[in-house]
């Protein structure tokens, strides 16, 4: 009887383990992906460029970067772009023709405006009195014109008409940086012109998580200082002194033995050429990796990262 159970619990072991053996394998969990953060640098060549630091920054602070400018833009070609600035036509006829037409961008005051003089991801493709074209600036000519997309009928402008690009999606949870400035024309109190066309995108859109980053070049602006001093004081802690930080610690945090020009550069005040490229102005790829660095350790300290 003893060998008998003993048999029969032996059967119940060996179905149990077979009946087991059979049972779909438990698929491992699989963990949420990471959530990435969404920043948007806003800019010209120093965003738009062939050498920046969006990509640098996007594996800094784990985000998808969105570039948005154009290279040779002035804050206010970026400030129309985006939509923050109103722009219209007046006294213009569109013919039927696909023909391209100058034309002149004027502010709701009826002042000229002279801007859009290169191509970017928005405000190429535009809208006039309902009729769809293209923008493009003529520089041997000097003049900005319009052509319709396609044959239609003639459209008379008689008074001031906006002219719509694409809508822009620009949501005031994500992260911004902003680094315009570097090609507006220098006059007087032109800072002040660069403050108001950053102030405009980030009303228009609710920005409240932003940083601006300092004007960098001397041999550009020779009263850089004094326009940084401007920006820091309008813009406080969303503000990015990264032109103190190039001459201060740019070269030892890359690894470099300041060359005689370099030592020459800092005792002037300008940025070591070892971090910029032949033009002298536009940053090589050295000083793009510092400068994401940088934005990446601003936004975390101001909380805009997870």
């Amino acid at each position: 009887m003893i060998i008998g159970l003993f048999g029969y619990n032996h059967y119940i072991e060996n179905k149990n383990a077979e009946s087991l053996s059979k049972q779909k394998a438990t698929p491992e969990e699989t963990k949420p992906a990471e959530k990435k953060n969404n920043i948007i640098a806003i800019g010209d060549q120093f965003v738009n460029g062939n050498i920046n630091f969006t990509n640098t920054l996007a594996t800094e602070a784990n985000a998808n970067v969105t570039q948005f400018g154009g290279i040779s833009d002035t804050s206010t070609d970026v400030a129309i772009r985006a939509m923050a600035i109103n722009v219209y036509v007046n006294k213009i006829t569109i013919p039927t023709s696909i023909n391209p037409i100058p034309i002149t961008l004027y502010n709701e005051q009826g002042r000229i405006i002279d801007a859009l003089h290169g191509t970017s991801n928005n405000f190429n493709n535009v809208s006039i009195s309902g009729i769809t074209g293209k923008l493009f600036y003529n520089s041997d000519e000097k003049r900005l014109y319009f052509a319709r997309d396609a044959a239609g009928e003639q459209v008379e402008i008689k008074k001031l008409t906006q002219v719509l690009g694409k809508e822009v999606n620009f949501n005031p949870e994500d992260a911004y940086v902003f680094f315009v400035g570097q090609n507006d024309p220098y006059y007087k109190g032109s800072i002040f012109k660069t403050i108001n066309n950053i102030n405009a995108i980030v009303k228009k859109y609710n920005i409240t998580k932003y940083v601006v980053v300092s004007l960098t070049s001397k041999r550009h602006y020779e009263i850089v200082d004094d326009m940084n001093d401007v920006l820091k004081e309008e813009y406080k802690n969303h503000y990015l002194d990264f032109r103190s930080y190039l001459l201060t610690n740019g070269l030892k945090d890359v690894g470099i033995q300041p060359t005689k020009q370099d030592t020459t550069d800092i005792a002037q005040h300008k940025i070591p050429t070892s971090l910029l490229n032949q033009d002298l102005f536009t940053g090589n790829k050295l000083f793009n990796d510092l400068l994401a660095k940088q934005i990446n350790d601003k936004m975390k300290s101001l909380g805009y990262l997870k």
